[in-house]
């Protein structure tokens, strides 16, 4: 077993806009206590790859079941020799929920590319900031972290836990057992921010086995929730984003919230 990874804040840098991330777990169904490979994935459809996984990039990573979460301490960080992993086991059945939080990076965008990225993001308190300080022109600063969980169902019944929050700042949360629906079924999901169901976020629906992209989108309503149509059975993965003005702008402007929950029917 590899220690837990360190608490350290440590700020990482980069000029690109902020790719999607999600959690890819080697299989969706297990028997109990059966072990599961958990890779970190950055990029978008089509282009993707293992994310640089380092200690000091971690906040935490965590199984939530019944109702409690507890820490995952078998992390292997990147090497030279293949991209960083994590191995979690579950011993009880129905739904765990393997959840992610990394620390902050800071990006910096001209204003051209930071407003094309918060329009297509749907980060609509971003840019009303920007109109209301006539700032549109300037470069865009963020502070950026990602939030990211996955389903796994444990086999032999059990209850399913995927409809409870973990406490991640944004959230994706099912309001149904998404392991067990059909091809052209209606899910609905419901989006948190800061606990409080979120309106106005914008959801991005991926189907992870063909890579092609966007399949659906959808906008949270007053309740926070979307409505989607389940497509061929596989891997899915549901994207948001939203942002916020900082009050105090001596390191960015803006601080800007990434969410990813990944799930197989």
């Amino acid at each position: 077993m590899r220690p837990f990874i360190s608490a350290a804040l440590i700020l990482g840098t980069t000029t690109a806009e902020a790719h999607d991330f999600w959690l890819t777990p080697d299989r969706f169904i297990v028997r109990p206590g059966e072990p599961v490979s958990i890779s970190f994935i950055v990029g978008h459809a089509g282009d993707a790859e293992p994310w640089n996984l380092r200690q000091e990039r971690v906040v935490e990573l965590k199984i939530c079941k019944a109702g409690s979460c507890i820490p995952v301490s078998d992390i292997a960080p990147n090497t030279p020799e293949g991209p960083g992993r994590a191995r979690v086991s579950v011993n009880e059945p129905g739904t765990a929920i393997i959840a992610f939080e990394s620390r902050h990076s800071f990006s910096e965008l001209d204003g051209d590319r930071f407003n094309e990225y918060a329009e297509k993001e749907g980060l609509r308190a971003i840019l009303a900031d920007r109109a209301a300080r006539f700032s549109e022109s300037d470069p865009g600063r963020e502070l950026y972290s990602r939030r990211a969980k996955t389903l796994i169902r444990v086999e032999g019944g059990g209850s399913d836990d995927a409809s409870r929050a973990v406490g991640h700042t944004l959230e994706i949360v099912p309001l149904e057992d998404l392991s067990r629906i059909d091809p052209g079924d209606k899910f609905s999901v419901r989006v948190l921010f800061n606990g409080a169901p979120l309106e106005g976020a914008t959801i991005d629906l991926d189907n992870l086995g063909d890579q092609l992209g966007t399949v659906q989108s959808a906008v949270t309503n007053a309740d926070g929730d979307a409505a989607f149509a389940a497509g061929e059975p596989g891997p899915w993965k549901l994207m948001s984003v939203w942002g916020v003005p900082l009050k105090d702008r001596s390191r960015a402007d803006y601080e800007t919230f990434f969410a990813s929950l990944t799930f197989s029917y």
